[in-house]
């Protein structure tokens, strides 16, 4: 059956592994900002430099430090069909702390939606452990900041016993209830047939920081991420303070799952913040709620 896509719907070659390992992060960083511009079907010579920007990994490294003071390590891990540009704020945030900071680029993001459809959880993991090794020598403490792949990433690093000081996880991916995951296992039952059987959703790519287009292989990989880490806490705990938000409304994540996952790690100084419009039902004293329904700015949830 003849199927023919656009250029964006094929993988580039170059960015659904991982082959990075032995690069320093400089080194890592400037890698990528070039398959990203050769790979990228929509960079032009006006959009090239923004287009690099928003997508290519970026470490800072304060020049003057206290010596008195704990030299603290941020890794920044962004979620499925992001880049690092969502993670920006939070990299300024840790910047202006004077932390040594640094956003990964998780294989198959950054140059283009096909780049997910041979991904393999295996080169996530293995990307996630490299950022945290890169710190190595550098650091006092290392803190993981992560949303939703990103943070179930940084979570199960953690649990594996890798050299993690904190955990700051916004949407975790504990348990996702989206559809996509459902139907993953059967992608390559169809795709034999046609290429579009791949896709779950097809769209226009107008977006250069996000993928707007959704293979059925990439959730699949996430869900299995989320199957290593609740099978994982039936017998561990996460040894350092985690901090976690979530939101009821949320229509990826369930928060009950993530709740319930909360409740089992008992480090004291872990906390979770929970976005609802119901009222507090929770006897954990490190679990607050806030109202996710703000009328003065016309929001009605998170």
């Amino acid at each position: 059956m003849k199927c023919k896509l656009d250029r964006h719907f094929y993988p580039s070659g170059e960015n659904s592994s991982f082959n990075c390992h032995e690069m320093r992060f400089s080194e890592y960083a400037t890698h990528m900002r070039s398959i990203i511009d050769r790979t990228r079907v929509d960079i032009t010579r006006d959009n090239r430099a923004t287009i690099i920007e928003a997508n290519a990994p970026h470490e800072y490294i304060p020049k003057d430090t206290d010596a008195a003071k704990p030299r603290v390590g941020v890794l920044l891990l962004h979620g499925l069909f992001d880049s690092t540009l969502s993670m920006q704020s939070l990299f300024n945030h840790y910047k202006s702390k004077q932390y040594y900071v640094r956003s990964l680029l998780l294989p198959g993001h950054g140059t283009r939606p096909g780049d997910l459809l041979d991904i393999d959880l295996r080169e996530w993991i293995a990307a996630t452990q490299y950022g945290i090794d890169s710190f190595r020598n550098m650091v006092d403490k290392i803190i993981v900041v992560g949303f939703s792949t990103g943070a179930g990433l940084g979570m199960y690093l953690s649990i594996l016993g890798a050299p993690i000081d904190g955990l700051v996880c916004f949407a975790p991916s504990i348990r996702i209830m989206n559809r996509l995951a459902y139907y993953g296992h059967w992608h390559k039952l169809l795709s034999w047939s046609c290429d579009r059987f791949k896709w779950f959703c097809i769209t226009d790519e107008l977006d250069y920081a996000k993928y707007q287009s959704y293979s059925f292989s990439a959730p699949y990989q996430v869900s299995l991420l989320s199957k290593r880490i609740l099978a994982y806490c039936d017998k561990y705990t996460i040894q350092v303070p985690l901090y976690m938000v979530i939101s009821e409304d949320d229509e990826v994540v369930t928060y009950k799952d993530t709740v319930d996952f909360f409740q089992h790690q008992l480090h004291p100084d872990s906390h979770l913040t929970v976005y609802t419009n119901q009222p507090s039902q929770y006897h954990d004293k490190r679990i607050e709620t806030i109202p996710s329904a703000n009328p003065e700015k016309n929001i009605l949830d998170y």
